[in-house]
Parts: C-alpha cells; structure tokens; sequence
C-alpha cells in the first residue's frame, strides 16, 4: 500500500469513527481521492469496508447501529453491496 494510500485508509477511519460523515470530512475525501488513481482508489475502500464488516461481525452480532454504518460507509464511498462478502449483503439487502 503506497503512503497515498495509507493516508486513505486512515481518513476514511477517522471519518467513519462516530458514523457520522460531515462537510469537511467529506470534502478531505474528495480532495485526497482526486490525487489517486481510480483502481487505487477503489481498492482502498473496498479494503476497508471489508475490513469493517470483519470488526461490526467479531462476535457474532449485527446490531442496528452497525447496520447503518454499514450501509452509510456504502453510500458515501459509492460501493457495491456486491463488495461485501454474502454474509453481509444478506444483512444490508433491505437498506
């Protein structure tokens, strides 16, 4: 992973932290995504939608909240539920 990169994965950490997307955050992404390739790009966030399902799924229990982050983080990163693994998209079919 290039240090570009990296510096996507953390800002999409930091954004998503309390589930909540603001203006500003919105507008980092957009600047920092604009200085990325596309292929680049959409590695990353499928990276790390993959890797939040991994966390929301750890023990075994989807709650509502996580649902909804879920569903937030592929609205606002514009992904595929398709880019979830089955589990998950069972769990997201009706958002």
């Amino acid at each position: 992973m290039s240090e570009s990169e990296q510096a996507l994965a953390t800002l999409l950490e930091s954004i998503f932290e309390d589930g909540i997307v603001e203006v500003e955050e919105r507008e980092r992404l957009e600047r920092l995504t604009s200085s990325l390739d596309a292929a680049a790009v959409a590695s990353t966030f499928r990276a790390f939608l993959k890797k939040k399902w991994g966390e929301v799924i750890a023990d075994d229990v989807l709650t509502p909240q996580e649902r909804l982050l879920l569903g937030r983080i592929v609205g606002e990163l514009k992904l595929s539920v398709d880019d979830l693994p089955v589990q998950a998209r069972l769990a997201l079919r009706d958002l």
